[in-house]
């Protein structure tokens, strides 16, 4: 279906994140049982429903974790906002964007337990009442710590990047904010080639040795 933005699968479930344009109503994920992969059949009493005006882009993921705080499967999305005048409710309650965290150890009974984690500060670093809206989660464990982290992208005109603690996954702590077009990192695009807006798009982590490397791409 054309409203179908991305997936993310966890044992015999795939859960298929939703943008319905224009109208954005009942977006989410929808819980997919794949038992049977030739005969894949929507769990319609499990859709994992996100706030009005947002959506669950591009970029969910699954991680399994086991410490004092929690055991058992998160499926993490990121929410985007909508901004089409249609939208429901556009004078409703601000605290929207960021990423939500839910509980799928049964996924067909999603549990959530977090929602809108994220950067609530304009490009000041001004604290204001609405998480950036966010895009493309990696979660990871820190195989030397047992602590858990999820990284996203997220809309700041000044920083892309967000890093978040979430091995509570009840209380997501921000820990880190990257902005790669400054120093270090000193991402830049060609102007003679038009090429004069730089933003973040994806960030993937991966353990390589002892360290955890993570690869953000641009666009």
């Amino acid at each position: 279906a054309s409203h179908i933005a991305d997936v993310a699968a966890y044992g015999d479930y795939a859960f298929l994140t939703v943008d319905r344009e224009p109208t954005c109503e009942r977006t989410g994920a929808y819980v997919i049982n794949i038992s049977d992969p030739k005969a894949p059949f929507e769990v319609e009493s499990a859709f994992i429903e996100t706030t009005a005006g947002n959506y669950a882009g591009e970029g969910p993921c699954v991680i399994e974790i086991d410490n004092e705080d929690f055991s058992g499967a998160l499926f993490i999305h990121p929410n985007e906002i909508y901004a089409k005048a249609d939208a429901p409710d556009p004078t409703g309650p601000r605290q929207r964007g960021g990423i939500n965290i839910w509980d799928v150890s049964d996924p067909e009974n999603a549990q959530l337990l977090a929602a809108h984690a994220g950067d609530y500060t304009d490009p000041d670093d001004e604290p204001v009442d609405q998480a950036l809206a966010a895009y493309y989660t990696c979660a990871w464990t820190d195989s030397s710590t047992s602590r858990t982290y999820v990284g996203f992208v997220t809309d700041k005109p000044t920083t892309d990047i967000v890093i978040m603690e979430i091995t509570d996954p009840r209380n997501p702590v921000m820990v880190n904010a990257l902005d790669l077009r400054v120093a270090p990192f000193h991402v830049t695009g060609d102007p003679s080639r038009g090429l004069t807006s730089v933003f973040g798009h994806a960030v993937d982590v991966r353990r390589v040795g002892d360290r955890y490397v993570m690869n953000a791409t641009y666009w």
